[in-house]
Order: structure tokens, then C-alpha cells, then sequence
């Protein structure tokens, strides 16, 4: 009787390993599949594509140009907006406050409508956009992201918001920064981190109707791709790889990168061009020797959530 007990014993703890075996070969192949499919491959190219460059410069010289009637346009207005239910200007004065930045001299790359043109006194503001210039009355500078027109060490901060994901080459644009900031100066780098790539067909404000059989498909696929749980079986994962790599040297900043939709400006980052994990970016700084005091929400590392990367630089 005992030994008919125990063989069933047995042969129910077998199965049950087994389902867990299956279970967790089922899970890593999970993730090792997610991770593959949403891993940051892409990297700056040699040139930017002469076409990019004129669809992007006509899509911004219009968007901050004054309607006929005087008024600014929906991406000034979208843009604003957000700006001010994220307190953007709240985060980057207390920003200047706690490293005592008052007196400094400040460059803004993609500087836009100048909102933040007086959160400190000597300031410069730089857009891709030569149409932006109404919007200052402090100095502001036509230019690119990644081809500044300053000097070395020029600037004691910089900050870029929401700017970088619109950027061809975003690692050239990286590497301007910090040029044209002296030792021991500051970036305040906040980008839209991990745009979504689906931003430039705008599924979640398109009605059903005016989308194609798979189009629907991918619409209604975001209830899975934007939960919490997906992103974080391939973002963590990622994460882990670029660390491991980041051990050998300075890293290449990887990215994704999307199609912008310089035609139909659907909802905010239709225009934008990659999509950049704010701890990719903060590696990137650190294997260059730099300091990284301010990483994501809660400064988790590669289980932190992603919010302001702030860089002390180090030449």
C-alpha cells in the first residue's frame, strides 16, 4: 500500500516538473523572442538622406509659422500643452536650482516656441526651424542638433527636451552636446524616451474605418504592446545586453528607428523619427567617463522607469 503511495507520489511530482519545465522553457522563449524582435539594432548612419532632410525642414518651417489668421499652428498648440501638464518648466527650474545654474551660460537644443527661454539669464536657443525665431526675444540660433555652430566648451548647460527623437543621427547630436559643453558642465536630456514606433500612423486616433484590414490588426494589438508586462519582457532583457556591452568600452548609441509622417500630423511624435531608451543614453555618457546623476524616475537602473537623464560631463 505504502509503496503504490509513494510511486504515486512520485509520479506526480514528475509531471508537475515537467509542466514546470515546460512553463519556464516556455517563458524564456518568450522573452528571448521579444527581446530579438524589439532590440535597439539600428545606429547612426554616414549621411542623412538628402530627402529626409527636406521633408523634415519644410514639415518644421511650417509648423512654427503663424496661421493666416495670426494664430500658431496645432503642433505649436499640441506641443505647449504638454509641456505645461508636464511641468516641464516647474522640473527644469528646479533643475538649474539645485546645481546653482542661474549665471550660466545655456544653450536649448530644439528650442521650439521659446517657452523656456527665461528659466536663466544668459540664454541661447537653437531650432532646426529658422521660423521659431519669432518666439525669442533672447538669442536664437538657426541651426541643427547635430552640427552646432558654437565652439568648444561655449556653454556651461544644455538642455534638450522632447527634441531628440525628431533628430536623424541622434548619437551625432550626443556627441555635439558635450562638445559644447566645458568640463564639469551639465546636459538635461529629456527626449520623448522609447517613442512609441507607431506614433506616425497614429492607430489610436484613427477611426477603424479609415484603416486597412492589418492596420487594424496593429491598432487593437496595442492593448498588449503598451502594457507594462510586454514592455518590460524585452526592455529589461535589452537593457542587461547593452550593460554587458557597455563593460568592453565606449558603447555606440543604438536606437529604433520609424518613418516620420511629415504629411498628416496625427497626435504628438507623428513626426518622429527614432525612438531612444533613456538607459541606452545614459550608458553612452557614462563610457565616456561621464557622471550620470539623474537616471529614469527612481534612478533604478536597468529596472528604472525613464524620466530626465541629467550628465555632469566629464573631458
Amino acid at each position: 500500500m505504502n509503496t503504490r503511495s509513494n510511486g504515486r507520489s512520485r509520479g506526480t511530482i514528475g509531471v508537475m516538473r515537467s509542466k514546470l519545465k515546460r512553463f519556464a522553457t516556455g517563458v524564456v522563449s518568450f522573452v528571448a523572442v521579444m527581446t530579438v524582435l524589439h532590440f535597439p539594432f539600428s545606429v547612426d548612419g554616414p549621411k542623412i538622406p538628402t530627402e529626409l532632410i527636406h521633408d523634415a525642414d519644410s514639415f518644421y518651417e511650417a509648423a512654427y509659422t503663424s496661421t493666416e489668421d495670426g494664430a500658431d499652428s496645432k503642433y505649436v498648440n499640441t506641443a505647449q500643452k504638454a509641456g505645461h501638464l508636464e511641468d516641464i518648466e516647474p522640473r527644469l527650474r528646479k533643475f538649474v536650482a539645485e546645481h546653482h545654474l542661474q549665471s550660466a551660460r545655456a544653450l536649448e537644443v530644439g528650442a521650439g516656441s521659446g517657452t523656456l527661454q527665461d528659466v536663466v539669464d544668459d540664454y541661447t536657443g537653437l531650432d532646426i526651424a529658422s521660423s521659431a525665431a519669432r518666439f525669442f526675444h533672447k538669442p536664437f540660433v538657426h541651426g541643427s542638433a547635430t552640427d552646432l555652430p558654437f565652439e568648444d566648451d561655449s556653454f556651461d548647460v544644455v538642455w534638450s527636451i522632447w527634441t531628440l527623437e525628431h533628430v536623424p543621427n541622434p548619437e551625432r547630436a550626443f556627441a555635439e552636446m558635450r562638445r559644447v559643453v566645458g568640463n564639469g558642465g551639465r546636459l538635461f536630456l529629456y527626449p520623448a524616451w522609447n517613442n512609441p514606433t507607431w506614433a506616425p500612423k497614429g492607430y489610436p486616433v484613427r477611426p477603424d474605418n479609415t484603416l486597412t484590414a492589418t492596420e487594424i490588426v496593429a491598432k487593437y494589438s496595442l492593448l498588449i504592446r503598451e502594457a507594462d508586462w510586454f514592455k518590460t519582457a524585452h526592455r529589461i532583457p535589452a537593457r542587461a545586453l547593452r550593460k554587458l556591452a557597455s563593460m568592453t568600452g565606449r558603447t555606440q548609441l543604438r536606437y529604433h528607428t520609424m518613418e516620420g509622417n511629415f504629411d498628416t500630423y496625427w497626435m504628438p511624435d507623428s513626426d518622429a523619427i527614432n525612438s531612444i531608451d533613456c538607459y541606452e543614453a545614459a550608458l553612452w555618457h557614462q563610457t565616456r567617463g561621464d557622471e550620470v546623476t539623474v537616471l529614469g524616475k527612481d534612478a533604478g537602473g536597468v529596472f528604472g522607469g525613464c524620466g530626465p537623464v541629467v550628465v555632469r560631463v566629464v573631458k
